[in-house]
């Protein structure tokens, strides 16, 4: 990747340095798995050629809650308040790929209330979403931004017994952006203990957008059936002891994964006519600690034999192969709580992770025993880490201090950004957030990022992704 380096007005140098059961029996029962030539096809769907990066936009870390975004800095910068905090939110893929303007993108998210309003799960659309034309010359001129309608936001909801940690669509993305799931199916944590699945039919209707319950699968997908019928009707509910935070659907198969705080790791089988099976064995190998998140892998034969990932506060993270008789043990992350996990989307064998002390790590999965890349450039706890599903080795992250990082994690001696006291792998930062729960990439038009905080919804896409 080229970069060119043209630092605005609000850059400065920072301080910081860098640096089974049901799952085994049913993962793929019944299908026959595509040799490994095929399985390679796979890896061969790469993503299109990455273009020149135009800028770097480095914002002073220490300061970032004096600091205001330059809107030359980005594409798009939209806020949207809420009623009540939202520490959860999830891009639903409706089978669309944005390359022109103006975009429309939906979200499942969840509310935090007060015991004198219930909480709910909401289905939220953002529409008519295009840049904003800002003249470099005069940007707080009137007349400086041209030709652009504010985006319009709508939302869908429904109650729920408790204030909502986390919630997942059942779509996915693997490989090169391509698309899977069923847009009308989701799952959820409450922080009352229960873990529940959900259809949003009804909520896509009063929309006004009719959602099939698949979405377009490609022609090497469909002649290899390697993909499971479709998910009607989802409904169920699970009730722990304590809540969790951890859970996932797998992007091409009808199953899913949640964790706890209790160190529990569960699998569940989905039933084309909705019923949640769950397997009664706890995947956990980890000696004490809670889970905090969990993801299925995204690509080569990890992705087909249903691998998947958990992180926990014990420092250690695990790999579970549903195909495999030995499993491997937890691996040591870091000294500090595990917060976040996610797989690369185009290599297999690549895991980031993040933890309580704003360190980054990636590792390669064929040798855990040292991390390949590490980074402490944020300040405090990460909250929540997501990799690009259309760029190769690009995440987001975001810490408890308000700032949101994009890193480039297979640059390794870019030596403008180290001058600066920059890690190599630096991006892009956006602050302008109060606590940052959850982000999500908007995989259906490269470069846009959704995120939560304690004040409602962000949109972004800065200038040089």
């Amino acid at each position: 990747m080229q970069r060119k380096y043209n630092f605005n007005d609000l850059s400065s140098e920072s301080s910081n340095e860098s640096e089974n059961t049901i799952l085994e029996e049913e993962a793929i029962e019944g299908e026959e798995i595509p040799v490994e030539d095929n399985i390679q096809m796979l890896e061969n769907l790469v993503a299109d050629a990455d273009e020149n990066q135009a800028e770097n936009f480095v914002p002073d870390m220490s300061n970032l809650a004096n600091l205001e975004p330059s809107r030359r800095a980005y594409c798009v910068y939209e806020k949207f308040s809420t009623d009540w905090p939202m520490l959860t939110i999830d891009c639903v893929n409706t089978g669309a790929h944005y390359e022109k303007e103006p975009h429309s993108f939906h979200f499942l998210s969840g509310t935090t209330t007060t015991s004198l309003e219930k909480p709910s799960i909401q289905l939220i659309r953002i529409a008519q979403i295009q840049s904003e034309q800002i003249d470099d010359d005069d940007s707080d001129a009137e007349g400086s931004v041209q030709d652009y309608l504010p985006p319009v936001l709508e939302r869908r909801l429904f109650d729920v017994n408790a204030n909502v940690l986390r919630v997942k669509s059942h779509t996915n993305f693997y490989n090169n952006q391509f698309q899977a799931g069923n847009p009308n199916a989701g799952a959820a944590w409450l922080e009352n203990g229960e873990l529940i699945f959900f259809n949003l039919f009804k909520e896509f209707k009063t929309m006004g957008t009719m959602m099939s319950n698949e979405l377009p699968q490609t022609s090497f997908l469909q002649n290899e059936q390697c993909y499971d019928t479709p998910v009607n009707n989802l409904q169920g509910s699970f009730k722990y002891d304590k809540p969790g935070y951890g859970l996932d659907f797998h992007s091409l198969k009808n199953l899913a994964v949640a964790g706890n705080q209790q160190n529990i790791l569960n699998a569940f089988k989905l039933t084309p006519s909705g019923q949640v099976m769950k397997d009664g064995q706890n995947y956990s190998r980890f000696n004490n600690g809670s889970i905090e998140d969990v993801k299925f892998a995204k690509t080569g034969a990890f992705l087909l034999n249903g691998v998947f990932a958990a992180c926990s506060t014990n420092g250690h993270a695990q790999i579970c192969d549903p195909k495999s008789n030995q499993q491997p043990e937890p691996f040591k992350v870091s000294h500090a709580d595990v917060n976040v996990i996610d797989f690369d989307y185009q290599n297999e064998h690549l895991i980031y992770a993040g933890d309580d002390i704003g360190q980054v790590f990636c590792f390669d999965l064929r040798n855990t025993s040292q991390f390949m890349t590490k980074i402490h450039y944020n300040q405090s706890a990460i909250t929540s880490l997501k990799a690009s599903p259309s760029s190769g080795c690009t995440i987001a992250v975001a810490d408890d201090n308000g700032a949101i990082v994009f890193y480039q994690m297979d640059e390794e001696n870019e030596t403008d950004l180290i001058k600066l006291g920059l890690p190599s792998q630096y991006l892009f930062l956006h602050c302008g957030n109060e606590e940052p729960r959850e982000i999500s990439w908007c995989g259906q038009a490269e470069g846009y990022l959704a995120t939560t905080d304690l004040n409602g919804i962000q949109l972004i896409k800065p200038v040089n992704l």
